[in-house]
């Protein structure tokens, strides 16, 4: 008996209290996330944008230094020049030279040179400077990139966690009215038997029934098309098992609707990215600006050369410094600088265009979530009516004075209360997560310190 016992603990254990509402391996919402962040393709592609950027930034920082390359040459000759000095080729006023046709031959033999050389700009007109800021701003913009992509998704699985949540719930409802609709299904076919009731009512019941089963169906559907979404987020199979905790219940906002506004300027990752895409542009300017300028490099050369006809090697060095300035090319720098300003004005525009979208986006998010918090309070009270007018019609319809028809009505309008208030409650949640979604902000106790809650 004892083992019997302990086998029953360890089994319960393993699968899970019954009474406590979900399994012992069911995730909940922030192991969502977690899992999502480590596993989902596209995190892992905006973080490597972000290293790519970074990567572009320190190469333009490479510029700023001095360059030390080696380089060297070898020619090789097949055969021997020979070369016809003609009977008085060289004018001379006493002699005439040579005195006859003369052959010369040229030993050639291989010549060589090799050595290393170090190159250092000097003034490019700020080329280098605006083009290092530039490749920052751009690291900046990934950097950004990655938060809104981390953002966009903690939004997605919170959402699609919340839709499980909800069709598991409507299931829960469909099997509840189906259920209903089965025993009284038995205890109309009883009073038809027993002659208390017609034929018609117990074709109506039957009828009700038959629809509860299709509604049932299409929940069982419905949370299955929740759960493949929620895996996909989550990099599962699609038809991977889900089971997953209930949500802890609302809580008041952290923060008031001014403090929202503002946060939401400095944290909305989209909106920061165009501010680094807005600065990139501008630097972008100053860099075709710097055609205007000279661009002057500074360097030094050491080398080993073989010098014809001479047999000796003889090393060599030298100090240059170069110039190169176009100062007329038919309007072509001008042009490009337009061109670059115009795009500058374009993405300062832009980000003038979402700071307003990112305001009307927690404006809206807002007054949604006012909305939502309020319908939950009304749809509380309908489930306590339509409780109630339900309980009523069942005893008058075991007194006699009620037909299935007055039941078949009062359950119908309880099932829709609870479906309004189920739904209602996830909407709550979902507008709180699409106010921190508007704000750029997901994690509430990061919310909570931006609206100064302890």
């Amino acid at each position: 008996m004892f083992r019997f016992l302990v086998f029953i603990f360890c089994l319960t254990l393993f699968v899970g209290f019954p009474f406590g509402g979900s399994s012992a391996f069911a995730l909940t919402l922030n192991q969502a996330r977690e899992e999502a962040l480590q596993k989902y393709w596209g995190v892992k592609i905006a973080h490597e944008q972000a290293m790519a950027a970074e990567s572009e930034r320190k190469s333009r920082f490479a510029n700023f230094f001095p360059k030390l390359s080696f380089n060297g040459n070898v020619t090789r000759y097949n055969d021997e020049t020979d070369f016809l000095l003609p009977k008085g080729a060289i004018p001379n006023n006493f002699t005439t030279f040579p005195l006859i046709d003369t052959l010369i031959q040229f030993s050639n033999r291989d010549v060589y040179q090799f050595g290393p050389s170090l190159q250092q700009p000097v003034f490019v007109g700020g080329r280098l400077y605006f083009g290092f800021q530039q490749s920052q701003a751009w690291e900046e913009q990934a950097g950004w990139n990655e938060k809104q992509v981390v953002n966009d998704l903690l939004y997605a699985v919170e959402q699609a966690y919340l839709d499980v949540l909800q069709a598991q719930g409507e299931k829960t409802v469909a099997e509840k009215d189906l259920e209903f609709y089965k025993k009284l299904h038995s205890d109309i076919e009883k009073q038809y038997k027993a002659g208390r009731t017609t034929l018609d009512e117990v074709l109506k019941v039957q009828t009700e029934e038959g629809k509860a089963e299709e509604k049932l169906l299409s929940a069982t559907s419905g949370l299955q098309i929740s759960e493949g979404q929620f895996n996909l987020l989550l990099v599962r199979s699609v038809d991977a098992p889900v089971s997953i905790e209930p949500v802890s219940d609302l809580t008041p906002v952290a923060l008031d609707l001014a403090t929202a506004l503002s946060a939401a300027q400095s944290y909305r990752p989209d909106l920061q990215k165009d501010v680094a895409v807005y600065n990139a542009a501008v630097y972008s300017t100053r860099i075709v600006e710097s055609s205007y300028y000279p661009q002057v490099n500074a360097g030094a050369k050491w080398y080993r050369q073989d010098i014809s006809p001479s047999t000796i090697d003889r090393d060599r060095w030298q100090l240059f410094l170069t110039a190169d300035w176009t100062f007329w090319e038919w309007g072509s720098t001008k042009q490009r600088v337009a061109e670059a300003e115009a795009q500058e004005r374009q993405a300062e525009y832009q980000v003038n265009q979402l700071s307003d979208q990112v305001q009307l986006d927690v404006h809206q998010a807002w007054v949604k979530l006012e909305e939502s918090e309020k319908q939950i309070q009304v749809a509380a009270r309908t489930v306590e009516h339509a409780t109630e007018a339900l309980r009523v019609v069942a005893l008058g319809f075991q007194a006699g004075v009620k037909t299935s028809t007055n039941l078949i009505e009062a359950e119908a309008l309880l099932s829709q209360a609870e479906l309004t208030d189920l739904r209602a409650r996830f909407a709550a949640q979902l507008a709180r997560a699409t106010l921190r979604h508007s704000i750029g902000i997901m994690d509430e106790e990061s919310l909570g310190k931006v609206g100064g809650s302890n």
